[in-house]
């Protein structure tokens, strides 16, 4: 598993209700969802790039160090959620086959 920081964590979070059978784009098929999330990700980056182009990093100073920090918080909070789902579908036949293995070795 990856660590997740900064602005990607909030494009991870994105990126999972873009890409969810229940999300937002539900009414889509697969496909389509994933031609939706490449042009979101085709839009973020031009718009990273035009704020990095036009100097707007030195605003980032503007703002107050605990909206910055509950910003990161509540990210943490959201993927932490989401990731609940990966461990209730853990059944005990893995968990038993994970153990096997690892006794044989």
């Amino acid at each position: 598993p990856a660590m997740i920081s900064g602005a990607a964590g909030a494009m991870a979070v994105v990126i999972k209700d873009l890409m969810a059978d229940d999300g937002p784009l539900s009414d889509f098929t697969r496909d389509q969802r994933f031609e939706q999330l490449l042009m979101c990700v085709l839009l973020t980056g031009l718009l990273q790039m035009l704020c990095g182009f036009v100097q707007l990093a030195k605003l980032v100073r503007l703002i107050p160090q605990p909206a910055m920090l509950g910003f990161m918080n509540g990210l943490a909070i959201v993927i932490f959620w989401a990731q609940i789902g990966a461990f209730k579908e853990c059944n005990d036949a893995e968990v038993v086959d994970i153990r096997n293995d690892a006794n044989n070795q």
